[in-house]
């Protein structure tokens, strides 16, 4: 059953735009950050930013871009509040459409916003071709553990990256038997019977194979130790997904309601590695037991059909696309003869309004908001 919501395009001149991040700013912002260019691993490829005033409802006309390397393909930003003034964004840098030579680039607001430090490295034994997509956590210990993965020619894994000095320098840690299950989704586990000095976490996993989300849990309240993934009911095709804590208790998952294998496919399946299924579908879901059942799923976007017919069907966003670039967009995904709602970012603000933005066909991110109640009422 699908569910109104109210809806804002945000967008660039630029041709393509992709894997977008939100943060709530207190106290009445919120920052989305994104990745924009001529096409994903291009050097042309950088980070944009922009703000939603949530008084006035409104998005700023014209995005920042954050990053300027011309020479790398800037991607996957990801956004983090250190209150009361201090806003990090960390994101990856490769040559382009070269994963294996990638790392973590990080730039520091200390003024909301208005300006930002020169972009540095992440400081650490960090593996090379590393990537991030998933919410940085803060731990009770203080601690900061930024979920990653490594991607190697023959196999893609996931590990965390922990910060004593709140992200001054990194440790790597690997998670067992993670091969295939990347952009490790971290939530605090509210049925944690550890001590106040450690923090019962939970993860969930975007599965290489298109079959199912994965799941782990930490081990004795350990942000280092982890159990294996292990497949959930949820499918999966091969791209990311949000997952998030509501002030209710509940998880709300936001989606690709389809796989490409209905199994569970594990890492001697004799697969293709990186396996493709249609990302048509988005949809949400709530649980009420830490991921072990799912109730309430709406759609949040879907199409008939996979096929990208012509420009005139999309409302552009706020800043007009020039025309030329719209007529080599569609080209470029007319051939591919495909649609995608994907790469969703949820939060929710102190109103317990939820606010979820995505890539829409990599034209512009779209930004939903609405109330828990209402996937309830709907």
């Amino acid at each position: 059953m699908s569910i109104n919501f109210e809806c804002r395009n945000i967008g660039t001149d630029v041709i393509s735009n992709h894997a977008a991040n939100i943060i709530y700013v207190h106290p009445n912002k919120l920052f989305c950050a994104w990745f924009g260019g001529t096409g994903e691993g291009n050097s042309d490829t950088s980070i944009y930013l922009s703000i939603f005033d949530l008084i006035t409802q409104q998005w700023s006309i014209n995005p920042q871009k954050l990053s300027k390397n011309s020479q790398e393909s800037e991607q996957n930003p990801l956004l983090f509040f250190n209150p009361p003034n201090q806003i990090w964004l960390f994101h990856t840098s490769n040559s382009p459409h070269n994963q294996a030579d990638s790392k973590i680039i990080f730039m520091v607001s200390n003024d909301l916003g208005f300006s930002w430090s020169d972009p540095q490295r992440i400081v650490g034994n960090i593996s090379k071709g590393i990537f991030i997509k998933q919410q940085l956590v803060v731990l009770k210990n203080g601690n900061w553990i930024l979920p990653a993965y490594v991607c190697k020619q023959n196999y893609h894994k996931s590990v965390i990256l922990l910060s004593c000095n709140k992200g001054e320098s990194w440790t790597q840690f690997n998670i067992n038997e993670s091969i295939g299950r990347v952009q490790m989704c971290i939530i605090e586990n509210l049925n944690s019977t550890t001590n106040d000095e450690k923090t019962n976490l939970i993860a969930f996993f975007r599965s290489r194979f298109a079959d199912r989300i994965y799941y782990s849990e930490n081990i004795d309240g350990c942000e280092k130790n982890w159990q294996s993934p292990i497949p959930t009911i949820i499918p999966n095709n091969n791209s990311s997904f949000s997952c998030i804590r509501l002030q209710s208790g509940k998880l709300l998952l936001v989606f690709n309601d389809i796989c490409k294998n209905g199994e569970p496919q594990y890492t001697k399946a004799k697969l293709p590695f990186w396996v493709r299924a249609p990302r048509t579908r988005l949809s949400i879901a709530l649980s009420d037991d830490n991921g072990q059942s799912w109730s309430f799923k709406r759609v949040i976007e879907d199409s008939e059909n996979e096929e990208v017919i012509n420009a005139s069907d999309y409302n552009f966003p706020l800043k007009e696309k020039n025309e030329n670039q719209i007529k080599l967009y569609f080209n470029k995904y007319e051939k591919k003869k495909h649609i995608e709602f994907s790469y969703p970012s949820a939060i929710q603000t102190p109103d317990t309004k939820i606010h979820i933005v995505y890539t829409f066909n990599r034209l512009f991110i779209k930004h939903l908001q609405f109330f828990e109640q209402h996937i309830i009422d709907n």
